[in-house]
């Protein structure tokens, strides 16, 4: 009987030592491997030590992943901090999804590639630096990183993929450069904190919903070179209180506006020929709507729908104001014709004497508002701000002097 509890013991004992080698040996196996994307995978290794740092070294491109594949996957939430030393290319999909721990990544100059979804749901990253020789940043790469404050975007990227900066919650700021020609669909939907956004002119192509729920967006500068306004491009960015649509755009795309309950000022340029369903349905505050086509732009269902037609002035070509008053919705608009910028009195030339009345203006402000003679706001303000200063008279005299009409 004692000699059968001994070896039962020792069993247990035996089976108690297998298990902690066998854990041994699964510590060890996690703390360390290779995750390299060219032959057996050798040609990168991967380290994590006590501290939360991920280390990456080696030579070439590293290995494309699932949502949990990463050979690093079941430490996730003890990976504070990566390392990818020089000599690595390549970022490979997914190599750190939903990383919700991760602070902090430092990305070599050896890096030309991040593949798709690769810091997706990082949320306590704060800032992060996209290293030259990057091209595209791929779709979602930083999507739903709602700690990220900063982004640097190198003179190098000419695509910024789809929703590659989506839900970025805490982002204020980010300047596009020059390099950049395409900008995909949702690229900074929801990006909440953004305030202002200026497009270069390099841009060509701006995707479906790229602003779509930035309601603190107050300001946007868009490109000559684009020929179109997406479906959803502003939808619901209501602190947008003005905007300019460059002259080489011919359509407006559905709902592209809607829910901006802010705008107060839109001028279009004369290429426009059609504006889709709901583009700027919601737009309550609008007061005045220029429009430079001489041939009116169709307008599909409810485009206009919310704006008061009895509180908003519809600017037109003169030549074209009868074909404005003969169609829907157009006719529904008190329409006036556009006045020549910096035609501040009316009479069909810029000169000192439309500087003069600016300034008259400006200081009338302060008294009884009162300008004597024929005062056109609207051409006065040469700069599109929304109000005459005397930023628009220095304007006007520079236009003067250098014969600009």
């Amino acid at each position: 009987m004692k000699f059968r509890r001994i070896k039962q013991v020792f069993g247990i004992l035996f089976i108690l030592a297998a298990l902690c080698a066998v854990l041994a040996v699964g510590v060890s196996a996690a703390s360390s491997g290779t995750c390299g994307g060219e032959g057996d995978g050798t040609n990168l290794t991967w380290t994590l030590d006590d501290a939360g740092t991920l280390t990456i070294s080696g030579s070439g491109a590293m290995a494309d992943f699932g949502a949990t594949s990463q050979p690093w996957y079941s430490n996730k939430d003890g990976i504070l901090s990566v390392t990818i030393e020089s000599g690595v290319t390549s970022i490979g999909n997914c190599a750190f999804y939903k990383y919700e721990k991760l602070k902090e990544i430092i990305i070599p100059d050896s890096v030309t590639s991040i593949g798709i979804l690769a810091f997706t749901k990082c949320q306590a990253l704060s800032s992060v630096t996209i290293p030259y020789g990057v091209t595209t940043v791929n779709r979602g790469v930083f999507a739903d990183c709602t700690g990220l404050e900063s982004v640097e975007l190198p003179s190098s990227i000419t695509t910024i993929g789809q929703s590659a900066f989506t839900g970025l919650k805490n982002l204020a700021s980010v300047t596009i450069p020059d390099s950049v020609t395409s900008i995909e669909d949702d690229a900074f939907s929801g990006c909440t904190k953004l305030t202002s956004i200026t497009i270069p002119d390099s841009v060509t192509s701006v995707g479906a919903g790229v602003f779509q729920g930035c309601y603190n967006l107050t300001e946007v500068m868009l490109p000559n070179s684009i020929t179109s306004i997406s479906i959803n491009t502003f939808t619901l960015c209501s602190s947008l209180t003005r905007i300019e649509i460059p002259e080489g755009v011919a359509t407006i795309g559905p709902y592209a506006f809607y829910g901006c309950s802010g705008l107060t000022s839109v001028n279009i340029g004369n290429n426009v020929t059609s504006i889709g369903s709901y583009a700027f349905k919601g737009s309550t505050s609008m007061t005045k709507f220029k429009i430079r086509a001489t041939v009116p732009p169709t307008c599909e269902t409810q485009a206009l729908d919310d704006i008061n037609k009895l509180e908003c002035t519809l600017y037109v070509p003169m030549e074209s104001i009868d074909d404005y008053k003969a169609m829907d919705p157009w006719k529904n608009f008190f329409i006036e014709k556009i006045r020549m910028d910096g035609d501040s009195n009316g009479d069909d030339t810029v000169t000192m004497a439309d500087a003069n009345a600016i300034v008259n203006n400006f200081l009338a402000k302060g008294t009884d508002g009162f300008v004597e003679g024929d005062f056109d706001e609207e051409a006065a303000d040469v700069n599109e701000d929304g109000s005459v200063t005397m930023a628009d008279a220095n304007q006007v005299v520079n236009m003067f002097l250098s014969g600009e009409k």
